[in-house]
């Protein structure tokens, strides 16, 4: 793993230790609020506003012009838009620690480096 991704892990693992969720202390919306959502869909308003969070975090992501060797993770080819949205989901539920006191936004972005990292 090269240095900036190490890094980027490591601060992502610095805002869990704060005692005051990072959700709390900017006003975010909360992993635990985003869970909720996506795990009680029962309708389009829910599923979409949940794929669409996942999503637009990917997007921003990937979509960010950096240097060639940056690389926080890699979705590959062929992973459709509703199988990220699942394993981002899956991965949450089964590691409540990383839902516990992150915004949403930090905890679907360390999923996906996570469940995607760069090979």
């Amino acid at each position: 793993m090269k240095f900036s991704n190490l890094l980027s892990v490591g601060l992502l693992l610095t805002l869990n230790v704060h005692p005051t969720s990072a959700a709390d202390w900017f006003g975010l919306l909360s992993a635990k609020e985003l869970l909720g959502v996506c795990t009680n869909r029962h309708d389009k308003w829910s599923d979409g506003y949940c794929a669409g969070y996942i999503m637009g975090i990917d997007n921003n992501v990937r979509g960010r012009p950096t240097s060639a060797d940056y690389c926080p993770y890699k979705v590959p080819k062929g992973v459709q838009p509703q199988q990220l949205v699942d394993s981002v989901v899956k991965y949450l539920v089964e590691h409540p620690n990383e839902v516990s006191n992150n915004s949403a936004t930090m905890a679907v972005t360390f999923a996906l480096v996570v469940l995607y990292p760069c090979r």
